[in-house]
């Protein structure tokens, strides 16, 4: 119970426990500080450590634009030492142009005191890369000086990515533009004519298009295991160097790349030199590449574009079907007979043609796994047997043999001069349905 003056041993008890808490906080705060660093002598260099530590580049700069501090990875954005930058101006490494744009960022920052962005001043390209800054006043003078601290991040990355992204966006607009204009899913109005000026296509010049076709936009034919995203940024690196060719608008074709050249006077020889430049542009960037390029003939207006891409795109079909083709240039205007056969495609009366002319031919090669029809398609081609061997890599006799067979197997005389022709024909038509099936 408490005594008479109010004492209570409780409070007594109470009063050590809070003694032995007290000395027990002193001890541990007296083992923390004699842990830490003495901050009077060793501030600096701890400072120093951790400004080093962090990936982002700072600097204490005075209003006079003079590097008072140097921190952190500065070397990635100015090529001095910090011990050189130093006591530099930004005049001294910097072009005059963004030293003085960067110098009034500085001083705006000491007249308002207020923190600003530097997107814009510290946008600087040094080896191919980019930045972005944030300055802050200072309290601390340097010969009566005010400073500013200024903090920049390397953000190439991010701007590359950007970067990428604009394009493939302004890519895929171009594209979808052209494919439904030469796929016929538009109507050319005047909206459409606006928008297809806004792109550089004037509709009242001349033009012709090319189709740049290879199995490597796919991943097939080359020795490179590529997949589809690689063959998507392989296709987008060319269409990206191609369009650096004057008078040109390149887009995306699906599996193609669709190329649509516009210029005063544009003629067959012309026209086939410009697709030769773009092969040895392609060529600088992927050597490896088999490509093929169709090319139409010179065209004017919204129709002549779409005629235009057509006889390219046929162009494409006729080398397809040209068992011997290792790429190269095919234009329009030397189809010969595929200039009509194109147009029948995958009609009845073809398939109807190509079944009664060599159907049995073809019948006989599945079955028996023989290669008559080639054979038949070299002898029709050359001027006699002797040279069908030798482009064959067969003997003489060998030819004459087989001449003989597949005269029997289908019934006919193949030195007959209608007999030749239809046959011919039959033989195209039947490589150019099997090449409409797999576009």
């Amino acid at each position: 119970m408490p005594d008479a003056i109010g004492f209570n041993p409780k409070n007594k008890d109470k009063k050590n426990k809070d003694k032995e808490d007290n000395f027990a906080t002193d001890i541990g705060r007296k083992q923390t500080e004699q842990a830490l660093p003495d901050m009077g002598t060793e501030n600096e260099c701890w400072l120093r450590d951790f400004a080093q530590a962090v990936p982002d580049a700072s600097y204490i700069i005075d209003e006079d634009g003079r590097f008072i501090e140097v921190f952190g990875n500065s070397e990635k954005l100015i090529p001095f030492s910090p011990a050189k930058l130093r006591g530099q101006t930004v005049y001294d490494v910097f072009s005059p142009e963004k030293a003085k744009e960067f110098l009034a960022e500085i001083r705006q920052t000491i007249t308002t005191q207020m923190p600003r962005r530097l997107d814009h001043a510290l946008e600087i390209s040094l080896t191919s890369q980019f930045w972005e800054g944030r300055a802050a006043p200072m309290q601390h003078t340097v010969g009566g000086k005010k400073t500013v601290a200024v903090v920049v991040t390397d953000v190439t990355e991010r701007r590359q990515a950007e970067r990428i992204l604009q394009i493939s966006y302004e890519l895929r607009r171009r594209s979808d533009f052209l494919n439904d204009i030469v796929n016929g899913h538009v109507v050319v109005d005047a909206q459409v004519t606006s928008f297809a000026n806004s792109l550089g296509v004037d509709f009242s010049a001349p033009l012709f298009c090319c189709l740049v076709a290879s199995e490597g936009f796919n991943g097939a034919g080359t020795k490179r295991n590529a997949n589809a995203n690689n063959c998507q940024i392989l296709k987008n690196s060319i269409i990206d160097v191609l369009g650096d060719e004057p008078d040109c608008i390149v887009w995306d074709c699906r599996a193609d790349i669709g190329v649509l050249y516009q210029a005063k006077e544009l003629n067959k020889d012309g026209s086939i030199q410009f697709a030769g430049r773009l092969i040895d542009k392609i060529r600088c960037i992927a050597s490896y590449l088999a490509v093929t390029i169709g090319v139409g003939n010179s065209q004017t207006g919204p129709a002549g574009l779409v005629k235009s891409f057509r006889q390219a795109r046929n162009a494409i079909i006729a080398a397809r079907c040209d068992r011997n083709s290792r790429g190269g240039i095919y234009h329009y205007g030397d189809l010969g007979i595929f200039q009509l056969l194109t147009t029948y495609e995958l009609k009845e009366p073809a398939r109807g043609f190509v079944e009664e002319k060599i159907g049995k031919l073809i019948n006989y090669d599945r079955e028996k796994g023989t290669n008559y029809l080639d054979t038949l398609e070299e002898i029709l081609q050359t001027a006699n047997l002797k040279e069908a061997a030798q482009n064959l890599f067969l003997h003489h006799k060998t030819v004459v043999f087989r001449k003989q067979r597949i005269e029997k197997i289908l019934e006919i005389s193949v030195d007959s001069f209608e007999t030749r022709i239809a046959l011919a024909a039959a033989i195209k038509l039947y490589r150019l349905g099997r090449i409409i099936v797999n576009i």
